[in-house]
Protein backbone atom coordinates (compact mmCIF):
# COMPACT_ATOMS: atom_id res chain seq x y z
CA UNK A 1 0.00 0.00 0.00
CA UNK A 2 1.33 3.13 -0.98
CA UNK A 3 1.17 6.62 1.23
CA UNK A 4 -1.59 8.04 -0.93
CA UNK A 5 -3.54 5.18 -0.70
CA UNK A 6 -3.27 4.98 3.13
CA UNK A 7 -4.42 8.90 2.80
CA UNK A 8 -7.59 7.91 0.55
CA UNK A 9 -8.50 5.04 2.72
CA UNK A 10 -8.34 6.76 5.97
CA UNK A 11 -10.98 9.33 4.13
CA UNK A 12 -9.28 12.12 5.68
CA UNK A 13 -11.49 15.27 5.86
CA UNK A 14 -9.73 18.89 6.79
CA UNK A 15 -11.58 21.70 7.33
CA UNK A 16 -10.43 24.85 5.95
CA UNK A 17 -8.78 27.24 7.77
CA UNK A 18 -9.54 31.09 8.72
CA UNK A 19 -6.82 33.42 7.57
CA UNK A 20 -6.87 37.21 7.55
CA UNK A 21 -10.15 39.07 5.78
CA UNK A 22 -12.10 36.43 6.03
CA UNK A 23 -10.20 34.19 3.27
CA UNK A 24 -10.16 30.41 4.10
CA UNK A 25 -7.37 28.10 2.72
CA UNK A 26 -6.77 24.25 2.44
CA UNK A 27 -3.87 22.53 2.33
CA UNK A 28 -4.04 18.92 1.84
CA UNK A 29 -2.42 16.48 4.12
CA UNK A 30 0.89 14.77 3.57
CA UNK A 31 2.49 11.36 4.07
CA UNK A 32 6.01 9.92 4.04
CA UNK A 33 6.10 6.16 2.87
CA UNK A 34 7.14 3.77 5.66
CA UNK A 35 10.61 2.55 3.80
CA UNK A 36 11.68 6.05 3.73
CA UNK A 37 15.36 6.83 5.07
CA UNK A 38 13.69 9.04 8.03
CA UNK A 39 10.99 6.69 8.92
CA UNK A 40 13.38 3.37 9.08
CA UNK A 41 16.10 5.19 10.75
CA UNK A 42 13.93 6.39 13.33
CA UNK A 43 12.00 2.78 13.27
CA UNK A 44 15.49 1.80 13.87
CA UNK A 45 16.16 4.20 16.90
CA UNK A 46 13.10 3.46 18.80
CA UNK A 47 14.17 -0.22 18.47
CA UNK A 48 17.58 0.47 19.92
CA UNK A 49 16.50 2.96 22.97
CA UNK A 50 12.79 1.78 24.00
CA UNK A 51 13.25 -1.81 22.90
CA UNK A 52 9.84 -1.73 21.39
CA UNK A 53 8.28 -1.29 17.98
CA UNK A 54 7.32 2.24 16.85
CA UNK A 55 3.76 3.15 16.36
CA UNK A 56 2.59 4.36 12.68
CA UNK A 57 0.05 6.75 12.85
CA UNK A 58 -1.53 8.93 10.62
CA UNK A 59 -2.51 12.04 12.71
CA UNK A 60 -5.80 14.80 12.18
CA UNK A 61 -3.66 17.17 13.34
CA UNK A 62 -1.70 20.59 12.01
CA UNK A 63 2.15 19.11 12.04
CA UNK A 64 4.63 21.50 10.33
CA UNK A 65 5.35 18.47 7.66
CA UNK A 66 2.65 19.34 5.28
CA UNK A 67 4.18 23.32 4.97
CA UNK A 68 7.88 21.56 4.60
CA UNK A 69 6.75 19.39 1.98
CA UNK A 70 4.31 21.56 -0.05
CA UNK A 71 7.20 25.08 0.52
CA UNK A 72 9.92 23.54 1.07
CA UNK A 73 9.77 20.54 -1.21
CA UNK A 74 11.09 17.95 1.53
CA UNK A 75 9.17 15.20 0.36
CA UNK A 76 10.44 12.85 3.48
CA UNK A 77 9.12 14.44 6.61
CA UNK A 78 7.51 12.84 10.12
CA UNK A 79 6.38 14.01 13.35
CA UNK A 80 8.35 12.35 16.12
CA UNK A 81 8.63 13.33 19.90
CA UNK A 82 7.80 12.25 23.42
CA UNK A 83 4.48 12.31 25.34
CA UNK A 84 0.87 11.35 25.21
CA UNK A 85 -0.50 11.90 21.70
CA UNK A 86 -4.26 11.71 23.26
CA UNK A 87 -2.97 15.02 25.67
CA UNK A 88 -1.44 17.20 22.82
CA UNK A 89 -2.29 20.74 23.24
CA UNK A 90 -4.49 19.85 25.70
CA UNK A 91 -4.92 22.11 29.62
CA UNK A 92 -3.16 19.37 31.40
CA UNK A 93 -0.18 18.43 28.69
CA UNK A 94 2.58 16.96 30.21
CA UNK A 95 5.57 15.50 29.44
CA UNK A 96 7.68 12.81 31.63
CA UNK A 97 11.40 13.28 31.82
CA UNK A 98 11.94 9.92 30.97
CA UNK A 99 10.17 10.07 28.10
CA UNK A 100 12.05 13.07 27.27
CA UNK A 101 15.73 11.93 27.51
CA UNK A 102 14.33 8.82 25.66
CA UNK A 103 12.99 10.87 22.61
CA UNK A 104 16.43 12.78 22.64
CA UNK A 105 18.17 10.01 22.01
CA UNK A 106 16.46 8.59 19.34
CA UNK A 107 16.15 11.71 17.67
CA UNK A 108 20.42 11.48 17.95
CA UNK A 109 20.73 8.00 16.64
CA UNK A 110 18.49 8.83 13.86
CA UNK A 111 19.83 11.96 12.98
CA UNK A 112 23.66 10.25 13.39
CA UNK A 113 22.39 7.14 11.51
CA UNK A 114 21.31 8.98 8.55
CA UNK A 115 24.24 11.79 8.34
CA UNK A 116 26.49 8.70 8.38
CA UNK A 117 24.68 6.65 5.62
CA UNK A 118 27.12 6.17 2.37
CA UNK A 119 30.28 7.48 4.45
Amino acid sequence: MTAQDTVSDTAVKQEPIAIAEGKTKQISPTLTERNSPIVQSVADAIHEVLARDPDFVVSPGTYDQKHIDRIGRLKDCIAYGPGILDLAHQPDEYVGIEDLVASAQVMARAAHALLSAGT
